[in-house]
């Protein structure tokens, strides 16, 4: 049979054959709605190993999973094909306008950042050069890298695993996992963040670490060989679902089972928290900013270097939301925990020892209360691969 799945449902474990490429050009012409699903797109047998899906499947087994995501101007679906046992996962996508149907291929093999990067607002803000002191004042680490640390001492596994640090940008958490003994390999897309990385493990040689260019879905790690995958950084600037899931699917494939994955969101609701702080609502630009986050989580600042204060283009999420994506991705026991808590609010006392402690406080008190996951800024999901 052939196997055709939403998004939000999980792979099935049963056999599924390939659709016949006769019903797939059909459906290609005419794309279908039953059941919920647009379409299918037509993938040849012959697919390159490293193409299929990172699925548990018997041998021979050969899925069709397409991924449904949501409604808005122009309707996109993916499609994976696996064969076997778990491989690298990428795959195609089909964009289908609601006016007429078009069909064009997305090679993920080439990764699913660079679309959105490249030439793009986010490498134009990043290219600033400001991300390697955004997480320290005065030498000195912030809320924001003291509790993310500060989680990830419970859930990741003890030094000295292989520690993959997706999207680690200048390499500040890099640095710290690499002192505490874990063999860390840190991958940005970014040039400038991979050189600052190298500068940060340079300046200690006796606790080295890796650092290169990679996409987020396309790590050049082996399967099942990291025992935990940190992902702080990609999946927001990862705009689409599809993107976002190919991300988490890629960390499913380099981790062992039982390994960790640990990845990070911003709350959709952190726009608004920013803006009544700073006092920037009373602006027309950053209201309208504001407005459409809060409405779809698509974060755009039509000039982000104009403006860096007010971040660059971006995906925020809900706090469910976050749950169910890697969930998703074939992760067990996700849990949420809010990073900075209430006190990212008031960070011009976070240099009076008092008032960190009680900024600490607040943010383990309710760091898993679920009613209170949307005030933190940033939002920590960790799972564990089956």
């Amino acid at each position: 049979m052939v196997c055709l799945l939403r998004f939000d449902q999980p792979p099935p474990p049963r056999a599924c054959r390939l659709p016949r490429e006769s019903e797939l050009r059909k459906s290609l012409s005419r794309p279908r709605k039953t059941a919920g699903l647009l379409g299918v797109a037509w993938v040849p047998e012959s697919l390159p190993q490293r193409w299929r899906l990172a699925l548990t499947a018997g041998a021979g087994v050969v899925v069709v999973w397409v991924v449904l995501l949501p409604p808005g101007d122009t309707a996109h679906w993916a499609m994976y094909l696996g064969r076997g046992d778990a491989h690298p996962v990428h795959g195609s996508a089909i964009s289908r306008s609601s006016s007429k149907t078009q069909t064009s291929f997305i090679d993920h093999s080439q990764g699913c950042e660079t679309p959105s990067m490249v030439d793009h607002p986010i490498a134009a803000h990043y290219e600033l050069g400001l991300e390697r002191d955004r997480l320290f004042r005065e030498g000195e680490p912030r809320l924001e890298l003291t509790r993310t640390l500060e989680l990830l001492d419970r859930f990741l596994p003890p030094a000295p695993a292989r520690l993959i640090d997706v999207g680690g940008g200048p390499g500040a958490y890099a640095a710290v996992w690499a002192r505490q003994g874990y063999d860390v390999h840190l991958y940005d897309l970014l040039d400038l963040h991979v050189q600052q990385a190298q500068q940060a493990a340079d300046a200690q040689p006796e606790h080295p670490f890796t650092a290169d260019v990679a996409d987020a879905c396309s790590i050049p790690e082996p399967d099942a060989s990291a025992d935990a995958v940190v992902l702080l950084g990609p999946l927001y600037h990862l705009t689409e679902q599809a993107q976002r899931s190919a991300a988490l699917l890629e960390a499913n494939r380099i981790l062992k089972p039982g390994g960790v994955v640990a990845a990070v969101g911003i709350s959709r609701f952190s726009i608004l928290f920013d803006g009544l702080w700073q006092g920037w609502l009373s602006d027309p630009l950053f209201r309208a900013i504001a407005e459409r986050d809060l409405i779809d989580g698509q974060h755009r600042n039509p000039d982000s270097v104009r403006y860096p204060q007010w971040f660059t283009t971006a995906y925020f999420h809900r706090p469910e939301e976050l749950v169910d994506e890697v969930s998703r991705a074939g992760f067990d026991a996700v849990s949420l925990y809010g990073v900075e808590g209430p006190g990212w609010l008031m960070q011009e006392h976070w240099s009076d020892p008092d008032r960190r402690e009680q900024m600490l406080f607040a943010a383990r008190a309710v760091e898993s209360e679920p009613s209170m996951s949307g005030l933190s800024a940033h939002m920590l999901a960790v799972g564990t691969k089956p």
